[in-house]
């Protein structure tokens, strides 16, 4: 039995078919959310379709596929824009950032540098949220633990699980002993939130 899912008002089914369909063909996949995203007036109803529990997984993988797409500095911008927009979890982000600093590093980026210069007027949660976990997957894909342990250090929390064990990661790296009492922490508060 399936669920009889709406096509929501400001998308076209076409949009619709796009968000929905489950990505088998990773290519075509792509090249389909390319093709929803040049769609005039999208992003509106993207934004409208994010909020719907059965919608939002592949709304994300559309984002994705977005910051993916853009090769100049702004794309951090970008993922703040989409994390903001979607009201995305920690967990969310975590997966999304994960992604996208992974893509990153792959393509060579300087993804660190790229998020640390752009760290004045976070402002809001999901946009500190954002910057924080860019900053340090870049940082602990590429084994740089003492700077991840100082940009940890330095945003001075609180930090959602993700980021603690961010941290936990940067100080076991080292070998320093409270690294496995914060592994402890994370885990205890990982499980409740």
């Amino acid at each position: 039995m399936t669920a009889d899912v709406r096509v929501p008002s400001t998308l076209s089914a076409d949009v619709f078919a796009v968000v929905r369909r489950p990505r088998t063909a990773c290519s075509a996949w792509r090249e389909g959310a390319r093709r929803v995203l040049r769609v005039p007036g999208v992003r509106g109803g993207l934004e409208e379709a994010v909020h719907r529990p059965e919608l939002r997984p592949g709304v994300l993988a559309v984002a994705q596929v977005d910051v993916a797409d853009v090769r100049d500095a702004g794309f951090t911008v970008r993922v703040e824009q989409w994390l903001r927009m979607a009201g995305a979890t920690w967990q969310e982000s975590a997966a999304f950032c994960a992604d996208v600093a992974w893509q990153a590093r792959r393509d060579g980026r300087r993804l660190a540098e790229e998020v640390g210069q752009a760290e004045e007027g976070g402002g809001d949660v999901f946009t500190s949220r954002t910057r924080l976990h860019l900053r340090g997957l870049a940082l602990r894909y590429d084994f740089r633990r003492l700077a991840l342990e100082e940009v940890m250090r330095a945003s001075g929390g609180p930090w959602d699980p993700f980021g603690r064990a961010l941290f936990a990661f940067a100080l076991l790296g080292q070998s320093k002993p409270e690294g496995l009492e914060e592994m402890d922490a994370v885990l205890a508060e990982a499980g409740t939130t």
